[in-house]
């Protein structure tokens, strides 16, 4: 077996547990957060932040990291290219008032994304 075969046969193994992991780790994630939340409201607004961010990291996986990983053209411009189609996406689903939730309760709200973003792609490595 060659290394492309093999990377094939990687991918194809792992992909799916990856997938389900992000999902497990959203899940847990948005537990966690709506424990922390002061009222309801900030509950769902946390909420819908993190849909966003898990949703975004699923798709750039499945759509953009995966592909670069079965031709082993997965480097470290690659990562950052990843994270920043990620923010893209995230940055262009949240609405003014998800924001600024986002900016007055944390911060940054880039800062708060691509940390949120490494967060996620922290755990799926466990």
């Amino acid at each position: 077996m060659n290394d492309v075969e093999f990377w094939k046969l990687f991918w194809s193994i792992m992909g799916p547990l990856i997938l389900g992991a992000l999902t497990w780790i959203g899940n847990s994630f948005r537990k966690w957060a709506s424990s922390k939340a002061k009222n309801e409201k900030d509950r769902e607004l946390i909420n819908k932040i993190n849909d966003i961010i898990f949703d975004a990291v699923i798709s750039i996986t499945q759509s953009f990291v995966d592909t670069l990983k079965k031709n082993n053209g997965f480097t470290p411009e690659a990562q950052q290219e990843a994270k920043e189609k990620a923010y893209a996406i995230i940055n262009s689903q949240l609405t003014v008032e998800l924001k600024q939730f986002i900016q007055d309760n944390y911060g940054d709200v880039k800062e708060f994304i691509m940390n949120k973003i490494e967060a996620v792609l922290w755990q799926t490595k466990k």
